[in-house]
């Protein structure tokens, strides 16, 4: 038949298998970095690739754990203060997000979800497949470190890529773009991180592709 491409029983069921081992590998991965507090890897796939993004710091580090102290008047289960912990390094939360932090169904994550927007720690935007979750205004999302910068004007972006260059010494317009905010361009990327230049936050050192961006050395 024009257009249809059949394939053997052997074919067919090699490709079930590696998909198989792949989904097993992978949910062991997932499993072994919740239990290390970690981030759950990120997916992306487009048509062109597909890529997984992994954050190598622990989500209950113990300035977010000091965070949370703030949380400790409200009923939550383990998974809302996990996914609270999440936004507070994160610009917003999907569904698909809680599930894969939490190891948890759809409607479990909704309700969860509900129980949070009610309690007023976070609210929805959209609805149904495009909706997601954002920390709301009244819930102070920032270390004394951080909140320095804040009142300094930097945005969210800007302040954990000040938290990544603490810990990792420099940073690149690639690095900002997929890790500290993975849904803006690299082209915002880069103003934002010439915003923080400007400003006297970080240096500059190159000028082409291996541009990078460190903290500016103590006089």
């Amino acid at each position: 038949m024009p257009g249809c491409l059949f394939l053997s029983d052997e074919v067919a069921q090699g490709l079930q298998a590696g998909k198989a081992h792949y989904e097993l590998v992978s949910a062991m991965m997932i499993a072994s970095m919740r239990e290390a507090h970690l981030e759950p890897p990120q997916f992306r796939d487009t048509r062109g690739s597909f890529r997984v993004v992994f954050k190598n710091h622990t989500l209950l580090d113990p300035e977010t754990v000091a965070w949370l102290n703030q949380f400790a008047g409200y009923p939550l289960a383990d998974a809302q203060r996990m996914a609270l912990a999440y936004l507070r390094t994160n610009p917003r939360m999907t569904n698909s997000d809680y599930r894969r932090l939490n190891n948890t169904s759809t409607v479990e994550a909704t309700r969860e979800l509900r129980e949070l927007v009610d309690s007023e720690l976070i609210e929805m935007h959209g609805t149904r497949r495009w909706a997601y979750y954002t920390l709301t205004r009244r819930v102070e999302t920032a270390t004394p470190r951080q909140a320095t910068f804040i009142d300094l004007g930097l945005n969210a972006r800007q302040v954990e890529a000040m938290r990544y260059l603490e810990e990792h010494g420099e940073i690149t317009s690639a690095v900002y773009s997929e890790v500290i905010a993975p849904d803006v361009s690299q082209r915002m990327a880069r103003k934002d991180l010439n915003d923080l230049e400007e400003r006297g936050f970080v240096t500059r050192i190159g000028r082409t592709r291996g541009t990078r961006y460190v903290l500016p050395r103590s006089e």
